[in-house]
């Protein structure tokens, strides 16, 4: 119990559980689109995963497919 006690008071039972959903968000997006559009996730901020998406990795991959389809225009 003092083991126990000690996880939920420094948080750790909060950190393990966010490890674990974003194990498993790459795990599917790996499984979706493979390893190599799964480190998309590290090219900048914007394609970070919301909590949405870490939920329903699919959107996330929707979205970036959909953002890279999108046509950018220079700021003048």
């Amino acid at each position: 119990q003092a083991e126990l006690f000690f996880i939920k008071l420094t948080g750790l039972d909060m950190k393990l559980e966010q490890y674990r959903l974003g194990e498993s968000f790459i795990n599917e997006v790996v499984r979706l689109r493979g390893d190599r559009f799964a480190h998309r996730v590290w090219e900048g901020p914007e394609m970070l995963p919301t909590l949405a998406e870490l939920r329903q990795p699919a959107t996330w991959v929707e979205r970036i497919e959909r953002d890279a389809l999108t046509p950018t225009t220079p700021f003048e």
